[in-house]
């Protein structure tokens, strides 16, 4: 009697990630590793250590570059099936190899702390929405196949801070 009740839960699997989700991710490091060379006069390249600041502020724009995108071309969405905890695992997966790469193992560690893009909950710093928002701006752009803001936010950021510290 109620066994309907007694009803194991149903296991449930992450869906592999269909290439053109994943390519996101590199666009997206691709994108950052250039504007740090330009920055640096020479080839793409992960960002050298100006310190921790600097590494959050440029992860929120590596986060907000990789969510214009997916908003635009809603691949992510898609692959969750609107499931919105799926979605957010899926995002925080591209989001920390892209941050891996942009910044290094050790140091996207760290920063991922102090990234609300990360973890829900934690509070905002104007300077970190400040730079979401030019990532999300350059992404959505990028995912149309438009010209980024200031020739890149990300750049014009470091050309303007980083340089100068």
């Amino acid at each position: 009697m109620f066994s309907f009740l007694k009803k194991k839960p149903k296991k449930r699997s992450i869906p592999p990630m269909p290439d053109e989700v994943l390519a996101i991710g590199g666009e997206t490091t691709e994108w950052c590793k250039q504007q740090i060379g330009q920055l640096l006069e020479g080839p793409p390249r992960s960002l050298p250590n100006y310190g921790t600041l600097h590494d959050i502020r440029v992860a929120s724009y590596v986060c907000g570059f990789t969510s214009g995108q997916f908003l635009i071309n809603g691949l992510l969405a898609d692959w969750s099936n609107g499931e919105e905890g799926l979605e957010y695992w899926g995002y925080s997966a591209i989001c920390t190899v892209s941050l891996s790469s942009v910044l290094g193992f050790d140091r996207s560690l760290e920063v991922v702390k102090h990234l609300p893009q990360m973890i829900p909950g934690l509070e905002y710093k104007d300077d970190v929405l400040l730079l979401e928002r030019w990532g999300g701006t350059d992404g959505m752009s990028h995912a149309r196949g438009q010209s980024k803001q200031k020739d890149g936010a990300l750049l014009h950021y470091l050309k303007n801070n980083v340089a100068a510290s």
